[in-house]
């Protein structure tokens, strides 16, 4: 303090840092649990076979196999140089994440007598990605050691373990996302001056919806047809206000059923309506196509090249309602062949703007929601267009299967694959045929134990 100092601005009372050291932790951190585990299986006591011991069983957790002799001694060579037995396992687990047998699913083959067939702990592999999008558990990988898997029954047990436990729910939010191809609706934006905007609240409410529904349908073992024509879905305050549904309140999901309200299944879900929405308007010939890609199997053959899209400009489209301007370009001949498919399909959900709200009237145009499948079958709205699609044989049935399997081995269906899909099929219950059935069929057939 300094009252009489020449500078005026020193006058008042003035403090002054000139530097902090700060020396810490000086308490040594606790052991983590993963140490602590692993000490207790393998303690001092093992002597010398203790860090072999230890690092054959971290093998196996990271890399889903039992290491070979070659392999184990490679590790223990690695990590012998290390002073303590904390950092010979730090060096071994690095070791262990580097390696392309973690870090990638190789899959060797069971052997030289049947090199395609999967090894158990391949299948055991496989198994636990496709039905929980992560590495198999310990009761799998012994199952696989004591060739609990090697068995119809085996298998069957481990499959029916796999889809109750909660982890299972990364199946369906993988499969759910992949197949109704909810993910686009993370990128599809919709112009924001011409077409209505969406919080990101209410779009996640959309993608949860879908996937709470097929979640549903999984662990109740509802009938795969709930998801074409299912007359409830799962809802919050947020997404009933929107649909227009009312009595819900709060921001958690439960089962509404919808009653007189116009919706069946995924397609009256905001998340599918506003996936197969353009930017600035629907669109007729997406959701056609939607529905015959991923309902139907049926998908459209690819459009020529060079083909000129819908004019949107707004001479176009002033005085013309959107129906009679893609009838018009359906007339041109090297469109009629994939828009007679698709548009037709897509007019009998125009009653559902680009976010999924109801209307009746397109701007100055009342909505016409008449349509037909290509086999010549009729139906106006969409409730009928679900009631029309439900009567149309298995298409639906087979292309879930399609799909299922698709998800499951990685790769596309082929002709060769027809009679597993059918045998799938075949194996369905007539009344009531549900997703575990599906996964089943697929999981017992054997193009799932054999390497591509």
């Amino acid at each position: 303090f300094q009252p009489k100092a020449p500078d005026p601005s020193n006058r008042d009372r003035n403090f002054y840092l000139e530097w902090v050291e700060i020396v810490g932790p000086i308490d040594s951190l606790p052991p983590s649990p993963f140490q602590d585990r692993l000490d207790s299986q393998f303690p001092p006591e093992l002597g010398e076979t203790r860090l072999r011991a230890a690092l054959a069983y971290l093998s196996l957790k990271v890399w889903r196999r039992p290491p070979s002799e070659g392999e184990l001694d490679r590790l223990v060579f690695l990590v012998s140089a290390e002073q303590s037995w904390a950092e010979s396992i730090r060096r071994g687990v690095e070791a262990l994440l580097a390696s392309p047998y973690f870090l990638f699913r190789v899959e060797a083959g069971a052997g030289v007598k049947d090199e395609r067939r999967l090894s158990p702990f391949d299948l055991a592999a496989r198994l636990s990605f496709f039905l929980w999008s992560s590495g198999p558990d310990e009761a799998l990988l012994r199952a696989a050691g004591d060739g609990g898997l090697g068995t119809r029954e085996g298998l069957t047990a481990a499959i029916e373990r796999l889809l109750v436990s909660p982890k299972s729910r990364a199946f369906v939010e993988g499969f759910a996302s992949q197949w109704l191809q909810l993910r686009s609706l993370d990128t599809n934006r919709l112009d924001q001056a011409s077409s209505p905007q969406i919080p990101e609240s209410l779009r996640l409410a959309m993608q949860q919806e879908t996937i709470e529904l097929v979640d549903y349908n999984l662990r109740e073992e509802r009938s795969v047809w709930d998801l074409l024509d299912g007359d409830y879905t799962f809802l919050n305050e947020e997404l009933a206000a929107h649909y227009g549904v009312p009595g819900v309140e709060g921001e958690g999901f439960r089962l509404v059923r919808y009653g007189d309200i116009p919706r069946r299944g995924v397609l009256g879900h905001g998340s599918v309506l506003t996936v197969t929405s353009s930017p600035v308007r629907t669109s007729p010939v997406k959701r056609g196509k939607w529905i015959l890609e991923n309902l139907v199997g049926k998908p459209p053959p690819p459009p020529l090249p060079g083909l000129d899209g819908l004019d949107e400009s707004s001479e176009a489209a002033r005085g013309v309602s959107l129906r009679s301007r893609l009838e018009l370009h359906r007339k041109k001949p090297e469109c009629l062949a994939c828009h007679a498919s698709m548009d037709p399909l897509g007019f009998g959900l125009e009653n559902f703007d680009s976010i999924g709200r109801w209307r009746n009237s397109d701007g100055a145009f009342p909505v016409d929601a008449l349509g037909e499948l290509p086999d010549g079958r009729s139906f106006n709205g969409p409730v009928e267009l679900v009631g029309t699609l439900r009567s149309g044989g298995d298409d639906f049935l087979r292309c879930l299967t399609t799909k299922l399997a698709t998800y499951a081995l990685g790769r596309p269906m082929a002709p060769e694959d027809r009679p597993m899909l059918q045998g799938i099929l075949d194996s369905l219950d007539e009344e009531v045929p549900t997703l575990a059935q599906v996964i089943a069929g697929i999981i017992l057939s054997e193009a799932f134990s054999y390497m591509e």
